[in-house]
């Protein structure tokens, strides 16, 4: 059998092209894959954490909390989703927790991508009584959205019960004094 190089060329042109196609299909299902388990390890560290935390839009509407806020305040999910931040929080608190807020929103509206931002304020629990916390506030852009605030809550009572247990543990105060 006598083959044709003009034949034989485009053989090899074709072989090429699918070559091509195969190993470019092949990168993009890894980097699919690549993506899906980047995805998959951020929404575990988000609800699986012992941290609270919440997904808020801008205007103060919870979109998402995880179980550790769940728990702290004794709300599901879904009831969450219902409130704002300034229902859930003590009015005391309101200017206090809005001011860092609203500067972070401010410098994010010019296309900045503003620090994070920590304050203390009281949460009102479902059964009626205040939780203290500290709450670290992070503007995160979205790519189908303007952005939306990262809240991380982290109960005052529980660090002071931890604060105590160690000063009478070890005899000095972490807070106060410094370790030599």
């Amino acid at each position: 059998m006598d083959v044709q190089p003009t034949t034989l060329v485009g053989f090899l042109i074709a072989l090429a092209l699918v070559s091509g196609m195969l190993i470019s299909a092949i990168r993009a299902r890894r980097e699919r894959q690549k993506t899906k388990q980047a995805h998959e390890l951020l929404k575990a560290m988000f609800e699986r954490s012992n941290v609270g935390k919440t997904e808020t839009v801008p205007g103060g509407r919870i979109m998402r909390a995880n179980a550790a806020f769940c728990r702290l305040l004794g709300y599901t999910e879904s009831e969450l989703r219902q409130k704002t931040w300034r229902e859930l929080s003590h009015p005391d608190d309101h200017e206090d927790a809005a001011a860092p807020v609203n500067a972070m929103l401010a410098a994010a509206s010019t296309g900045g991508d503003p620090d994070p931002v920590t304050f203390f304020v009281r949460y009102l629990s479902k059964n009626g009584v205040y939780r203290p916390a500290f709450v670290n506030v992070t503007f995160v852009r979205g790519y189908d959205c303007p952005g939306i605030l990262l809240a991380e809550v982290q109960r005052t009572d529980e660090f002071e019960k931890k604060r105590i247990d160690i000063v009478a543990r070890k005899g000095f105060d972490f807070v106060t004094q410094p370790i030599a």
